[in-house]
C-alpha cells in the first residue's frame, strides 16, 4: 500500500476546497447578475457581446479565462475581469476560513464538518450581497433570508439558539434601526437593518455589535479614501451593507482577542 505524504494530501484537500469555492463563484457571478433583474437562475449562460450561449469548456471557473486568454470564443471580444475575480476570491475566501475555523480546533468532528457548510454559505450570500449591494445599493430580500435562516441553524448545532439567539438580532440591530429612524432612511438602508439581524443572530450579541463598529470604521475609512482621491463628496451615498458584512466577519475570525485586548486596555 502507498502511503499519501501528509503535506502532499494537505496541498491536495486546499486545491479541493478552492476549486469548489471558485466553483461557487461562478454561480455567484450568475446570482448577482440575473437576481436583482428577476430573472431564473436555471438557464444557460450567453456570451456577453454575441448572446451565443456558451459551451461547457467555456464555463470552468478561471482555468476557461485564462485559456482563452480573456477573450471570448465566440466572437473574440474582451471578457470582463470580475467574472474570474470573483471565483478566484470565493475560491481563496473558502479557503481561509476553513484554515482559521481549524487553527481553533483539536478534532474534526461532523458537527464541525455540518458548521464549516453553512460557514460557506453566509460566506457566499456575504460576497453576493456585497457585490450587489456596491452596485445598485440593494440588497435581495432572498439573500437576507438566508442570512437569517443560515445563521439560525448555525446557532443550533454551534452556538445559543432559540430566543437567545433572536434577541442578540435585534440588539445588534438597533444601532443601525437608531440611524435608519433619524436620517429617514438617508444615512442607513432598512436593508442595513435587516442584515444586522441576521449577522447578530450568527454571531451573538457582542461580537455582533463589535462588528457593527468594525463596520462604521471600514465604511468611514473607505469614504475618506475617496473624499481623499476626489472620486466623492461628503453627501456622497455609500453602500454599506458591505462594510457591515466585512465588519462582522473579522469580528468572527478575530473577535475575542481584540475584546480581550480592549478588556486590557480598559483595565477591566
Amino acid at each position: 500500500m502507498v502511503s499519501i505524504p501528509l503535506t502532499l494530501f494537505v496541498v491536495f484537500e486546499i486545491v479541493l476546497i478552492f476549486a469548489m469555492g471558485a466553483s461557487v463563484g461562478s454561480f455567484l457571478n450568475v446570482l448577482v447578475d440575473r437576481l436583482p433583474r428577476g430573472k431564473s437562475l436555471l438557464g444557460r449562460s450567453h456570451c456577453d457581446h454575441c448572446k451565443k450561449l456558451l459551451s461547457p469548456i467555456e464555463l470552468i471557473p478561471i482555468i476557461s479565462f485564462l485559456i482563452q486568454k480573456g477573450r471570448s470564443r465566440c466572437c473574440d471580444k474582451p471578457l470582463s475581469h470580475s467574472y474570474s475575480s470573483v471565483e478566484a476570491m470565493t475560491g481563496i475566501f473558502f479557503v481561509l476560513t476553513l484554515l482559521l475555523s481549524l487553527s481553533s480546533l483539536s478534532d474534526v468532528t461532523p458537527v464541525f464538518v455540518l458548521c464549516m457548510v453553512l460557514i460557506w454559505i453566509l460566506l457566499s450570500a456575504s460576497i453576493a450581497i456585497s457585490l450587489i449591494d456596491f452596485r445598485l445599493h440593494l440588497i435581495p430580500d432572498v439573500l437576507q433570508v438566508v442570512i437569517m435562516v443560515t445563521a439560525l441553524i448555525y446557532t443550533y448545532f454551534w452556538g445559543q439558539w432559540g430566543e437567545y439567539a433572536v434577541l442578540s438580532g435585534l440588539v445588534v440591530a438597533l444601532p443601525i434601526l437608531f440611524i435608519y429612524l433619524v436620517t429617514r432612511g438617508k444615512g442607513m438602508g432598512f436593508g442595513d437593518v435587516v442584515l444586522e439581524i441576521g449577522l447578530g443572530i450568527w454571531l451573538g450579541s457582542v461580537k455582533g455589535l463589535l462588528g457593527v463598529y468594525l463596520g462604521f470604521l471600514f465604511g468611514s475609512l473607505f469614504g475618506i479614501l475617496l473624499i481623499l482621491l476626489k472620486k466623492a463628496g461628503r453627501r456622497t451615498h455609500i453602500a454599506f451593507g458591505p462594510f457591515l458584512l466585512a465588519g462582522a466577519w473579522v469580528s468572527y475570525f478575530a473577535g475575542t482577542p481584540i475584546l480581550t485586548m480592549v478588556k486590557r486596555y480598559l483595565g477591566f
